[in-house]
Parts: C-alpha cells; structure tokens; sequence
C-alpha cells in the first residue's frame, strides 16, 4: 500500500525562536530553524520519522508544486532529509512562510498565498497516477491562487472512483464543497477552529460547544472526522448507524516548545499507524496523539 500526500501551498518555514515574550515592534531572536513546509509534506515528515523509529519501511511519496529557487531549495532541503518526494516544476516560486515562537509557546505566523495554474495543476494530476486501488491520498493545506475551492471535491470524487481511500486536512469552503459533495472523502482532520467554522458555514448550531458529528451528519454519514484538540488530545467519530462511535485520546501535558506542525505530526502518525501497522483506529490514535505531544515537547 501507497501512501501519497498531496500539497499544492508548500512554503519554506523560517521559524524564529524568542527569548520572553513576543511583542509588537522589534523582536530579537535568539535563534532560528529553516524547514521545507507545507501541510501534507509535514505528514510525509512524519511518516518517514515513525517509520525510521519503529523500524517498518512505508511506501510514501510527497507530491507538490517547485517553482522557483524557492522550491529548488525546498527539494533540496527534503532530499537532505530524506523524505521521498516527487516534485513538479511550476512557474511562480513557491512561498516563504515565516513564524515567531516564544518562551511561554504563544506564536505568529506570517504566511503568503501560493499561485498555481491549470496547466500545473493538470501535471500534478498526472504525477497522482502512481496510485493503485487501495492506496492513499492525504490531500492536505490550503488551495492556491487560481484554482477553484470546489477542486479537492473534485479530486476526491475521481480518486474514489479509482478505489483510493482520500484524508482531507483543509478548511473554509473548499472543506465544506468536499464534506457537501457528492462523493465526501473518508476522513477530514480539522481541529476546533476549523470545526467551529465548518458549522457557521453550513448553519449549524454553534451556540453551544461546535461538534464534530455535525460534519459527519454533513457528509451523510459516509466520512470519519479525526477531531484534534490541542494539548487534550484527539478523537475519532465515525457514523454507526443513526449514531455515532467515538474513540478519544487524551494527550499528556507538556512544555510546548513549538506547536506549528503539531496537527500535521499527528496526521502523519496517524495514517502510518493505521495503514502502515494496521493497527485498531483505537492503537493508532493513541500512538498519534503520543507523537504529537513529543513533537510539541521539542523532541
């Protein structure tokens, strides 16, 4: 089994590490990481890791836009790495991200809007033929400039068809066109933001706490949501029958020393648990929200 994760926004992260407090004005950093970003190429990241760590190889594959010198850059920096990519050459540089964390966890990001046209976007369609029946598509981030929000909707209809099971990490309306479509994708992971937007979108009762269950009822009952809440863990809520079953894991508190990333290294460990170890939803949930928390803790 493949695992392919899609991003069409990848960036390079300039995360700046702050000593006290971030602060308006001038900020001095007492130091500074550049990594190759992007949502679904942080899944990769953190496939590759447990596989590295459990000692079980994963066929996975990041595919994304490289434009630029930016993008060369950030194939570079994945090759260095050692993350399995496949890039595809676009015209516009891919984007710089840049973000500010400091002592107490709290963080600004800056982030710029990628740009893509629809003869790339046709290219990388071209690149996902390397997914086979059974296999998996993380699609993951943001839509770019100069495509349509209904577009992961229509991408999740034509991969189903073709027996690939589709996770969806995104927000706003091109969450809602694939939850709403006529084919939903078999997982969404939003956090509680993106689950309180969704239902502000669709006219759901967000007077009370924001639920979950409402994009499953949303998706008529053909998606699973993988809820993440932060430094309390995550849960999973699927449809079982007129129901719903919900598996939850709490996280164990830690000292954040970073936390952009931390959805995207639960996601990643997450799909390789369950996919690539085949473990019960329950055992790979419990791994997920583990790693995570490491990851958050600095490891």
């Amino acid at each position: 089994m493949k695992i392919i994760t899609l991003t069409l926004s990848p960036a390079l992260d300039v995360t700046y590490r702050i000593p006290g407090e971030i602060s308006l004005g001038l900020n001095r950093a007492e130091s500074f990481t550049l990594t190759s970003g992007g949502k679904g190429i942080n899944v990769a990241r953190s496939i590759a890791r447990e596989a590295k760590r459990c000692g079980v190889d994963a066929d996975y594959t990041a595919i994304y836009p490289s434009g630029g010198d930016v993008g060369e850059l950030l194939t570079q920096s994945l090759a260095a790495e050692g993350i399995k990519t496949l890039p595809v050459k676009t015209a516009a540089a891919c984007r710089i991200n840049v973000s500010a964390i400091d002592s107490a966890g709290r963080d600004i990001e800056i982030n710029a809007r990628a740009k893509l046209k629809e003869d790339e976007l046709s290219r990388i369609e071209e690149a996902l033929d390397v997914l086979t029946r059974g296999d998996v598509l993380a699609i993951c981030g943001s839509v770019p400039d100069g495509v349509e929000k209904s577009y992961y909707a229509e991408l999740i209809r034509r991969m189903k068809v073709r027996g690939i099971t589709c996770v969806l990490d995104c927000d706003g309306e091109a969450l809602r066109y694939a939850v709403c479509g006529e084919c939903p994708p078999d997982y969404v992971k939003p956090n509680e933001h993106e689950i309180r937007d969704f239902c502000e979108r669709i006219g759901a009762d967000v007077s009370a706490e924001a639920s979950p269950e409402a994009i499953v009822k949303a998706s008529r009952g053909r998606c699973a949501v993988i809820a993440t809440y932060g430094g309390r863990g995550a849960a999973i809520i699927r449809p079982r029958g007129e129901n719903f079953e919900k598996i939850s894991a709490d996280a164990t508190p830690v000292e954040p020393m970073r936390l952009k990333g931390a959805g995207d290294t639960l996601l990643g460990a997450y799909l390789y648990y369950k996919f690539v170890k085949n473990e019960s939803d329950s055992e790979a949930l419990s791994a997920a929200v583990e790693v995570a928390g490491k990851y958050v803790a600095g490891e």
